[in-house]
């Protein structure tokens, strides 16, 4: 139908009358009955146009398409005789007449027609809701109408609102104004939802046009016309003959994949700046202001934005941009070798592909999956020095490690993650920052504690991980420093007299294992536990797993005791656990260990001052050398993203 109001700017009568006030003969419509069946507000699927006929005889036409996007009043009448539809409104100064045939009039539909135009169909909107974003309501049709039998539920935009199938909507983060359509075994009728301010839209959904390949932009944008090309044959041009605002859609494909990255909109010069702002204030999420741009996002977690929104202050143009195109290099070199397309490989495909990239086999390792890790030696890289692919109950890799080289930079590594993948700040935490891929198949977690880039294939079986949340530490007991080192890797720090770990887990910070320097073996394991764990999660984990050793318990709590016997007698191992210093200590025990042995190995543990001193003293500057890089990326962060809008107003 707006392709009809168009022309009417075009001076052309196609069933439409504009009149002057001199010259006009048409007789003005006048209140109609409340009992005129067009009574009601009604929507047209095709045009994307909302009618509304009111009983006092308000006519109200609302459109939002690629064409047109405009909202105007007038007057209506209805001449049931006959069964002629008459409405009337101001337009560029004069007013216009519409004169429609109504037929096929039943409950929730009609259809009005001319000898001109084609038929257009209009179902009712029988329920209207405003909402705000994150709220749901729920379709109360099937109840009010029950001979009707709901067969489905459908959104025009999914990104302002959805529906199940049991006709819950949800506002889902984009504003603006999306029809739903109830669809029936007898007829259709349609839903309103209104997010944010219910405003005059200037343009029509350009965010659905982010991600469509050639093709489909083409379907979409039919009606504009055959576009001209640029000369890089990704960029096409469509010129707006009718749009109150718009003079030329500019679309822009990604050369790699085809898909539209960008869409400008030119706005005519006549359109005030003020006037787009205030729509654009009402519609996006502000994010950014310099001298020359205003940016928002479609929604307000910037990364599930589909796009980018800016105006362009001294172009006049509104730019729609994809939002990870926006944020991100369109290409970037790796830092390291690609080990994505592992995924799924047994160990033997792995050891393949490993040595044909040069690189040595370090160990076997099973603390951290039931199955097995495999790590190798990563040579001639300045960022990554080695790599551990763990294995799930397939024997198929669903996890890989790379570790950073201590002298790397871990600045130069976000932005690496940047430019490859979306960052999620709502699934990071102080310690781990979290990345997906495009269709959120592989997680990439940027480990700060460990200083490691985790990369999890989510749509495969995972691994099935070890339960100890203290770990296995307590397995270097005995080991030689050589052993320590082929079992957990290279340490952190290594004065000779004490190896220590970074663990990170949310248990555990860190691994101590303490060297008899006569003999070279681990003498006694230590983990420094997390300051965010209670005391209690210890205890009832160590009592669930270990038999208590009451003379060791003290009765204020300040240490507990516990063997992996049911009896000393029976047991290799005494486990300490100090609350007061977040240390859980683990010691051997002989074969013919017994009460004394026992309490002679607390009593040692618990008098080396020493060793607890500088255990802790070292945990706390490990974690606050790793405290520095997150502050640090932090910044570096905020100042990247600063870079981007300058970079792109420029």
């Amino acid at each position: 139908m707006k392709k009809i109001l168009s022309l009417i700017a075009l001076a052309m009568t196609i069933g439409l009358t504009s009149c002057s006030d001199d010259e006009c003969n048409h007789k003005l419509p006048t209140s109609p009955s409340p009992v005129t069946p067009v009574v009601g507000s009604w929507y047209e699927e095709a045009e994307n146009e909302e009618m509304r006929f009111s009983v006092n005889g308000t006519f109200y036409d609302r459109y939002a398409n690629y064409l047109r996007c405009a909202e105007v009043e007038g007057r209506w009448e209805f001449d049931s005789k006959n069964n002629k539809l008459t409405y009337h409104y101001p337009f560029m100064g004069q007013t216009q007449f519409a004169d429609w045939t109504v037929k096929n009039i039943k409950e929730f539909s009609f259809t009005i027609s001319s000898s001109m135009v084609a038929d257009h169909n209009l179902e009712k909107i029988v329920e209207s809701y405003d909402m705000q974003v994150g709220k749901t309501e729920t379709i109360g049709f099937s109840q009010a109408y029950p001979e009707y039998s709901v067969t489905s539920y459908t959104s025009n935009n999914e990104r302002i609102a959805s529906v199940t199938s049991d006709g819950i909507i949800k506002a889902e983060g984009e504003k603006g104004i999306t029809y739903i359509k109830v669809s029936t075994t007898k007829t259709n009728v349609w839903v309103k939802v209104t997010v944010g301010d219910n405003c005059s839209d200037m343009w029509f959904d350009y965010v659905g046009l982010i991600g469509l390949d050639y093709s489909n932009m083409r379907k979409v944008l039919s009606r504009l016309g055959d576009p001209y090309s640029g000369e890089d044959g990704y960029s096409f041009g469509f010129i707006h003959q009718l749009h109150d605002v718009a003079d030329i859609t500019k679309v822009y494909l990604c050369p790699k994949d085809g898909m539209v990255t960008e869409v400008q909109l030119l706005l005519k010069e006549s359109v005030p700046e003020a006037e787009v702002l205030s729509y654009m204030d009402s519609r996006y999420y502000k994010i950014n202001e310099n001298d020359s741009h205003v940016f928002y996002s479609s929604v307000e977690d910037r990364e599930l934005s589909k796009a980018i929104v800016a105006y362009n202050k001294s172009e006049k143009s509104v730019i729609f941009c994809e939002t990870q195109h926006f944020l991100q290099q369109a290409h970037v070199e790796d830092l390291w070798t690609d080990f994505v397309p592992l995924f799924g490989y047994d160990k033997n495909q792995v050891k393949s592909a490993m040595d044909e990239y040069g690189y040595s086999f370090l160990m076997s390792d099973f603390s951290y999956s039931k199955n097995g890790s495999d790590y190798y030696n990563i040579t001639d890289n300045s960022y990554a020095q080695m790599v551990g692919f763990v294995f799930n109950p397939d024997k198929q890799v669903s996890e890989f490690w790379v570790y950073m080289n201590t002298q790397s930079n871990p600045n130069d590594v976000y932005d690496y993650l940047c430019a490859k993948y979306i960052e999620y700040e709502s699934d990071s935490s102080q310690y781990e920052l979290v990345f997906y891929n495009d269709d959120k198949s592989i997680k990439v977690t940027f480990d700060l504690m460990n200083g490691a880039v985790v990369y999890t294939k989510l749509n495969m079986k995972q691994h099935e991980t070890n339960n100890d949340i203290l770990d296995n530490y307590y397995e270097g007991l005995g080991m030689t420093h050589d052993q320590i080192v082929a079992k957990y890797g290279t340490p952190y720090s290594d004065d000779g007299s004490r190896m220590y770990y970074i663990v990170g887990t949310n248990y555990v910070n860190l691994a101590v294992f303490d060297m008899n320097t006569d003999t070279n073996k681990c003498k006694s394991a230590v983990v420094t536990i997390n300051e965010s764990v209670a005391t209690s999660t210890i205890v009832d984990f160590l009592n669930s797993k270990y038999t208590v050793f009451a003379n060791g318990t003290a009765s204020d709590s300040s240490q507990y005791a516990w063997t992996n016997g049911a009896s000393v007698s029976e047991s290799t191992l005494g486990i300490m656990y100090y609350p007061e210093d977040r240390m859980v200590v683990y010691v051997p025990l002989g074969s013919a260990a017994n009460e004394e042995s026992m309490t002679r190995a607390i009593s040692s543990n618990r008098s080396n001052q020493e060793f607890i001193d500088k255990t802790k003293s070292k945990s706390s500057s490990i974690l606050d050398s790793k405290k520095e890089i997150v502050e640090s990326i932090s910044k570096h962060r905020t100042q990247q993203i600063k870079k981007v809008f300058e970079n792109y107003s420029k």
